[in-house]
C-alpha cells in the first residue's frame, strides 16, 4: 500500500509550506488585544492532523512563539516541557500576560537560568 501523498513530501518543503501559516508577525506578537490571536478561522492544530510527517515538522514551528494568558495555559506548557524537554529549545519568543507576568518575575529571581522571560514591553527574543 502506498503512503499518503502528504507523507512523501520532503520535510524541507513541508516546513516552507507551514512556516507562513504558523508564524506570528512581530506586530501580532506585541498586540495585547484579545482579538490578535483568537481568530476562530485559524486553528494551527489542524495542520498537525494532516500526517505524522506534518506533525513532526509543525511542532517546532508552533512552539516558536508562546503567549501565556491564563494559568491553565501556563500549567499546560509546564506539563509539556516537563514531558518533552526538547520543546523548550523551540521557543524563540515568550509573552507572559497579566498577573502571570508578576508571578514569573518573582519566580525567575529564584531560577536565574530562566531570566529574561519577561521584559518591558513584553517583547523579547530569547
Amino acid at each position: 500500500m502506498d503512503s499518503p501523498a502528504a507523507n512523501r513530501i520532503p520535510d524541507e518543503i513541508v516546513s516552507e509550506i507551514l512556516t507562513p501559516l504558523l508564524k506570528h508577525s512581530d506586530e501580532v506578537f506585541r498586540d495585547q488585544s484579545e482579538k490578535a490571536l483568537l481568530d476562530p478561522d485559524h486553528s494551527a492544530s489542524r495542520y498537525l492532523l494532516v500526517s505524522k510527517s506534518w506533525l513532526r515538522v509543525s511542532t517546532p514551528l508552533l512552539y516558536n512563539v508562546v503567549i501565556l494568558r491564563t494559568t491553565a495555559q501556563a500549567e499546560a506548557l509546564q506539563t509539556v516541557l516537563k514531558t518533552n524537554k526538547e520543546f523548550g529549545l523551540f521557543i524563540k519568543k515568550l509573552r507572559v500576560e497579566g498577573w502571570l507576568r508578576q508571578c514569573d518575575a518573582h519566580h525567575s529571581q529564584k531560577r536565574p537560568q530562566h531570566h529574561g522571560l519577561v521584559s518591558d514591553p513584553l517583547y523579547r527574543r530569547i
